[in-house]
């Protein structure tokens, strides 16, 4: 009988990492986490994942403005966005994620994405200590 070494590896996308990383700065992420360690889906339509919270399928980001911003980035700049405007960005980003205000956010960062001085600030009020300083240069 020859002796053999089985090994069995897999590779986790740095992306995920950091996003189950980020999950320990935000406080209902952290609930979420506890609640679905005991049960793996919630009746609010939260489960859990390989250690990834998702909320009615999609990947749940939370209040990680980072991953928020590189989510919005990838997919507005990518071969799929096209820089396609914020309708089909939108569309496209709330078919895999989830996140609180995710709408406002996408608007916000469309407007930044235009950089068109036409807006004002208050079409994006939510937004005024993101934007104030790219809508107001002089400040």
């Amino acid at each position: 009988m020859s002796k053999s070494l089985l090994a069995i590896s897999s590779c986790t996308p740095a992306w995920q990492e950091n996003l189950i990383k980020g999950y320990e700065d935000d406080e209902l992420a952290m609930q979420l986490l506890a609640e679905l360690a005991l049960s793996t889906e919630n009746s609010k339509g939260y489960s859990l994942v390989n250690g990834i919270i998702r909320y009615k399928g999609r990947v749940w980001i939370g209040q990680n403005t980072l991953a928020q911003q590189h989510v919005n980035n990838a997919l507005h700049n990518s071969g799929l966005g096209v820089h396609s405007g914020f309708l089909a960005t939108y569309h496209m980003i709330k078919s895999l994620f989830a996140w609180p205000k995710m709408k406002q956010d996408c608007l916000c960062r469309s407007v930044q994405y235009a950089n068109r001085p036409k807006w004002s600030i208050l079409n994006c009020l939510d937004c005024w200590n993101h934007s104030l300083f790219l809508l107001l240069p002089g400040l």
